[in-house]
């Protein structure tokens, strides 16, 4: 307790707390993020694998690596979903590669949430073999002025053969 003051005197107000909420205006939508899907396919086939996105705006940049069995899958190729974009892919060990960036620092991908790209694998596996596809720490996103984007959000996915 404080020592009164001399010819003040001290006034007890009420105090009324309410639960609240803070919202982000201007659509926010949180971390941009990149999802792959539970995928099943049979031996010889070929399984597409639809690389989602989730709050994917601004990107600059973009650089992917997935690990998948290759005692499983055969990389085939990567078709973009973004008008004007066009990711380069190799795949080697087990490691698929996967990369974009706006040369000019002034057209962002800019497509929220949606289809990003699709690869292609050729399935080789036997019947209930699989293939976790995983993105690797060496991803990466960046913003339009190539800034990492440290909280981007990578969900993992499988090919099972059935």
């Amino acid at each position: 307790m404080s020592k009164p003051i001399p010819g003040v005197s001290r006034v007890q107000l009420p105090v009324v707390f309410a639960d609240g909420a803070v919202s982000v205006e201007g659509g926010g939508g949180g971390a941009p993020g990149l999802s792959l899907p539970q995928v099943t396919g049979t031996s010889g086939s070929t399984v597409e694998v639809e690389v989602g996105a989730q709050a994917f705006n601004g990107i600059g940049a973009v650089t992917l690596k997935i690990g998948f069995d290759e005692s499983v899958l055969v990389y085939q190729g990567v078709e973009s979903h973004v008008t004007g974009v066009s990711f380069l892919g190799s795949a080697s060990g087990g490691v698929l590669s996967l990369a974009w960036f706006d040369a000019t620092a002034s057209h962002p991908i800019d497509v929220g949430d949606g289809p990003l790209l699709t690869v292609s694998f050729e399935v080789i596996g036997g019947p209930g073999s699989s293939s976790p596809l995983t993105f690797l720490a060496e991803s990466e996103l960046a913003d339009a002025e190539a800034n990492p984007i440290a909280d981007a959000v990578y969900e993992q996915g499988s090919v099972t053969v059935g």
